[in-house]
């Protein structure tokens, strides 16, 4: 699309101009639970130029069009503790680019692709110069083979972040394009098994007249035996709260592949949000569970409708996921990963949880800058002596007394909440995003 900018009241130094986004909810449903968000769009490219006509739609950049996925086999992400063990029978042999010639010259690539262990000290490893000449408007998906092992010093968790380079030339007509000529994917080993990408294109659930007792299971396979403490499970809000009924938080053991015994089966719960984006809610088990083999967690549902959980449409986990409506488990038809992430510790799981209703009194604080690189100050006339950061999955990454200046340097990538005490109450809290 172009827009001609031609009124002389924009033309001087200091012209600003924003886009603003906007969505609704799925049209026309007999169901209330079903009522999330319909329609998201994203920007692109935004190029504000003299002498552009009608016929100047090309951009002269090579660019990525997909992010790395796990250089795991068979999960996204698995606890660090039952990596360990496994080695390299667990890791993929290759890694796959995938970009695009957006203009209309053939131009040279080098594909480079860096893994560093971002919390322990793991030797880093890379490799650069693998060239070739993509044509005007190719698209690649190209598979290099590697030889590499997760290894770091971290015992319980940790992060690896994957970058992923196209270096070309240094024309100066691309050089305002070389943004995205860079990704970056977080490895992540902490304390769960996920098959999702922590991001819900779509909803998943069971509604619709006399599906009340519908029970839908998942099914996961840890490497090793461990103690399943509860599960992370991301819900997608919906108009008016419709999808906040409650369920049984249910386990049940392997029978040939679907569910079989039932393990735990704990009352009382139901979806929950965090205002926080794309943050998973931590469900507890009452009782955990020794795990040893391939098992099954889900819920049954004691209402008609949807719970209506994020699933993700760019992972695809849906030979493990079964539903039950009538009285024998069937497999998904839908090819996708449910954002449920079974939690495995030796010890109870803390997580820390701010809930809205429950701080309206709140003091104002600033963070800046934010997004952050390697530090942030602290403004705003609050009496604090402490603070602690949150990651977006609700662990502590950091804890420590007053200060107004915060080093962050240590933070990947991502989502974050700084949270302030006075007299262990919480006075304040504020989300910072680190940007590298």
């Amino acid at each position: 699309m172009l827009i001609p900018i031609t009124d002389a009241v924009f033309l001087k130094k200091g012209f600003k101009f924003r886009f603003f986004n906007y969505g609704s909810t799925v049209a026309n449903s007999p169901e209330p639970s079903f009522n999330s968000n319909n329609d998201i769009w994203n920007l692109d490219y935004i190029w504000l130029d003299t002498e552009r006509s009608m016929n100047d739609t090309l951009i002269e950049d090579v660019a990525f069009t997909h992010n790395f996925t796990s250089l795991l086999e068979d999960y996204e992400h698995i606890p660090w503790k039952h990596f360990v063990p496994r080695d390299s029978i667990l890791m993929r042999d290759s890694i796959t680019f995938q970009y695009r010639n957006n203009g209309e010259t053939e131009i040279q690539v080098d594909r480079q692709f860096y893994i560093s262990d971002l919390w322990g000290n793991g030797a880093p490893y890379s490799v650069t110069n693998d060239n070739e000449n993509i044509y005007a408007e190719q698209f690649i998906s190209y598979t290099k083979p590697f030889d590499y092992v997760y290894e770091s010093d971290m015992e319980d968790s940790t992060w690896f972040e994957v970058k992923g380079v196209l270096k070309t030339d240094t024309v100066s007509d691309r050089q305002m394009f070389r943004w995205n000529d860079t990704i970056y994917y977080q490895q992540k080993f902490e304390n769960y098994y996920a098959y999702d990408d922590g991001l819900p294109e779509v909803g998943y659930g069971i509604g619709g007249v006399g599906t009340h007792s519908a029970a839908l299971a998942y099914r996961f396979a840890p490497y090793q035996g461990d103690t399943l403490r509860g599960v992370y499970i991301y819900f997608n809000k919906v108009l008016n709260d419709e999808n906040q009924k409650y369920f049984y938080l249910t386990v049940w053991d392997n029978n040939g592949g679907i569910p079989g015994d039932t393990l735990r089966k704990q009352v009382g719960v139901r979806p929950e949000h965090i205002d926080s984006l794309y943050t998973y809610n931590y469900y507890a088990l009452d009782t955990p569970v020794y795990i040893a083999d391939t098992f099954h967690i889900g819920w049954i549902k004691t209402t008609d409708d949807m719970l209506n959980v994020g699933f993700d449409m760019n992972r695809d986990a849906s030979e493990n996921l079964h539903i039950n409506m009538f009285g024998s488990w069937q497999s998904s038809s839908y090819k996708g990963a449910l954002m449920i992430r079974p939690v495995f510790s030796e010890h109870d799981v803390q997580v820390n949880l701010v809930p809205d209703k429950e701080k309206p009194d709140l003091k104002p604080v600033q963070l800046y800058p934010n997004p952050a690189t390697t530090v942030v100050y602290v403004k705003g006339e609050i009496e604090y002596d402490t603070y602690e950061i949150i990651s977006s999955d609700g662990r502590k990454l950091l804890k420590a007394g007053r200060q107004m200046q915060i080093d962050v340097s240590t933070l990947p990538r991502g989502f974050y909440m700084v949270l302030f005490f006075q007299n262990n109450q919480l006075i304040s809290r504020q989300k910072l995003i680190k940007s590298r």
